[in-house]
């Protein structure tokens, strides 16, 4: 397992890592603590700071985990600090869109992600167009109503 962040690996400073979620959770979350020892020049020194983007890769290089720094907790004389990140489904799902949805559920998705700057991996196809008005609702309901939509018409689970 290796914890990344800045394009460093800080896997040899990792004392503590929680990785959690699920399906029924829209976000996923990962805290860690990792050893600090500031008095001693040959410690590996590393700097994280909030909003700074965490990479957790199993041994085969593949990502598990990507996300934001969200808090840090650093206790003064503590040899260590510990850092809460949650991935980029924490923005879609506290963020207000207000707009017509129009187009297939996978386009939508797309317009709403590009909005926040997240770029989209591998989407469910469904080819079916999709129209509802969303006013001040949170993002992931708008992507939840557009494929809910498509459900109906094609009876598929997405």
């Amino acid at each position: 397992m290796k914890l990344l962040t800045g394009g460093k690996d800080i896997s040899q400073l990792v004392e503590k890592i929680v990785w959690s979620g699920d399906t029924r959770q829209v976000a996923r979350k990962i805290s860690f603590t990792i050893a600090k020892n500031r008095r001693d020049p040959d410690f590996p020194a590393v700097e994280i700071s909030e909003g700074d983007e965490i990479v957790m890769q199993d041994d085969a290089g593949e990502n598990l985990f990507g996300g934001i720094i969200f808090d840090i907790d650093k206790t003064a004389g503590s040899h260590a600090e510990s850092y809460l990140a949650f991935d980029l489904m924490f923005y879609i799902n506290n963020s207000e869109v207000n707009k017509m949805l129009d187009g297939t559920p996978e386009s939508i998705v797309q317009e709403i992600a590009g909005e926040f700057g997240i770029a989209c991996g591998e989407l469910a196809a469904t080819g079916i167009h999709v129209s509802a008005p969303c006013l001040g609702q949170k993002a992931y309901k708008a992507i939840m109503t557009a494929y809910t939509a498509a459900a109906r018409q094609n009876g598929s689970k997405y």
